[in-house]
């Protein structure tokens, strides 16, 4: 599997995805292995070819702060392949995947010889740029109970094998709620505990069966 099908590549001529391809070394990785910190000193540029990612930082001993999840055909570390600045947060790997990795002085001679490439980017990482003011403006207008509630409902799917249902599959972890919702896990634990005794949610197996739909989205609007 190439880079061929990369949402910063796709469409472009071969030759430039050989001449990408080139450039590249490709890595392998474990989940919960840990493919660039804020301490590494390199400034690479990565391609996702398989595998999916989380962009992390610790804020403290008992709270990580999830920036994003990456799947396939992404990328990360444009900032500091750009500016030569260390990185601003770390990426985990979740699922087992490979990663294209590119020198940060190979990346900058290719954006100034593929002005297209350029152009994806800056346009790629613009709506990175409004996804993180909108988290920010989230994070500042609700409560914790709020942000935890919401996350779950944007992970709430109708079930394919009981018409009418809907859960959550698998059941995320404690600790993944609260680096995507800024809280802790405890304060996770004591919702979604809540949540059980007030009969809006069971867990079955790996799931999270929603009991009340519309409940957990009032809920999500109104909890303070």
């Amino acid at each position: 599997m190439g880079l061929s099908e990369n949402n910063l590549l796709i469409g472009l001529p071969a030759r430039v995805i050989q001449q990408v391809e080139q450039f590249c070394e490709f890595k392998s990785f474990k989940q919960n292995d840990l493919v660039t910190t804020r301490e590494h000193e390199t400034r690479s540029f990565f391609f996702t070819i398989s595998g999916t990612y989380s962009v992390e930082t610790v804020i403290n001993e008992d709270q990580d702060l999830r920036y994003a999840d990456l799947g396939p055909n992404d990328f990360f570390g444009e900032m500091s392949a750009i500016d030569g600045l260390p990185r601003s947060a770390d990426v985990r790997c979740r699922t087992a995947g490979e990663i294209a990795e590119m020198q940060h002085g190979d990346f900058e001679r290719l954006l100034k010889k593929e002005p297209e490439i350029s152009f994806r980017l800056l346009k790629l990482f613009t709506a990175r740029l409004r996804q993180t003011n909108q988290r920010l403006q989230d994070f500042s207008t609700t409560s914790p109970s709020m942000r935890v509630i919401q996350q779950l409902i944007r992970l709430t799917r109708p079930s394919t094998d009981q018409p009418g249902q809907w859960l959550i599959s698998p059941t995320p972890k404690h600790d993944e709620i609260a680096a995507w919702t800024g809280t802790s896990k405890s304060f996770v634990s004591s919702t979604l505990g809540q949540l059980i005794h007030d009969n809006i949610i069971v867990r079955r197996n790996k799931d999270m069966i929603i009991l009340d739909l519309f409940s957990l989205k009032n809920l999500g609007e109104n909890v303070n």
